[in-house]
């Protein structure tokens, strides 16, 4: 009998467990009974008073106490940007949490150099003036529902904001990150944005030459590629698995 689908779904930098908007409901048409859970790193969301740890490691130890992982289900982990570094240490302190990941425009500050790891336009924008609609602007290409889903975001900020401090912090974690040079998945899948004005797309080309394993490009969509097109990512995962 085959085992029961679970998705972990962990979002990147200064986002949260809502930022995903409708792409859990694709995930659920795709895979009827799956059960999905949402992984919140310390200092976003539903802990957004909480201190965001200063490496990735420490985010891994925190955001782990909130999970019981049942090793009888099939748990699938689905990370974006900084989430793909959590997914990575992850992988590395706890192998057998996850059967698959699919880590989504994330880079690694051992792989590529930091140039092409954040474009540095979108860094100053990013802890000068951190407003929805600049992230919006920044992070997605598809402007369908865009007013729609900027006044989600909005509302997200006005009722768990993200302090400059915690931001700073997070900025840190991702900057002195260093992945492992084989991959720690049992079994892993790369996608990534051809059009990506956050984080260069050769950085997920990197880490498939190094790791040696297989990468998806969407050709349009930008850094938050479940935003711009979340269906086209749900028949990614539905392909590899």
């Amino acid at each position: 009998m085959a085992k029961e689908k679970h998705f972990y779904l962990l979002r990147g930098l200064i986002r949260e467990a809502r930022h995903w908007g409708g792409f859990s409901q694709k995930l659920e048409l795709a895979f009827p009974g799956c059960k999905i859970t949402y992984i919140e790193i310390p200092g976003t969301g539903k802990y957004h008073q909480s201190p965001s740890p200063l490496t990735i490691s420490q985010m891994v130890e925190q955001s782990r106490l909130d999970l019981t992982i049942d090793p009888k289900e099939e748990n699938i982990l689905v990370a974006i940007s900084l989430g793909g570094m959590v997914a990575t240490r992850w992988a590395e302190l706890y192998p057998d949490d996850f059967n698959f990941a699919f880590l989504i425009n994330t880079s690694f500050g051992n792989f590529s150099p930091f140039y092409r790891r954040m474009n540095p336009r979108s860094f100053l924008k990013l802890v000068s003036n951190p407003s929805e609609k600049m992230i919006l602007d920044l992070v997605k290409n598809n402007h369908t529902d865009l007013e729609s889903i900027y006044k989600d975001w909005k509302e997200i900020k006005r009722t768990s904001p993200v302090s400059l401090k915690n931001t700073l912090k997070q900025l840190i974690a991702a900057a002195t990150f260093k992945a492992p040079d084989l991959s720690p998945f049992k079994k892993v899948y790369l996608i990534n944005s051809a059009e990506d004005r956050l984080v260069d797309p050769f950085c997920s080309e990197d880490i498939a030459h190094r790791w040696g394993c297989s990468l998806s490009t969407h050709p349009k969509a930008g850094h938050d590629l479940p935003s711009d097109d979340g269906e086209w990512l749900v028949n990614q995962i539905s392909a590899a698995l």
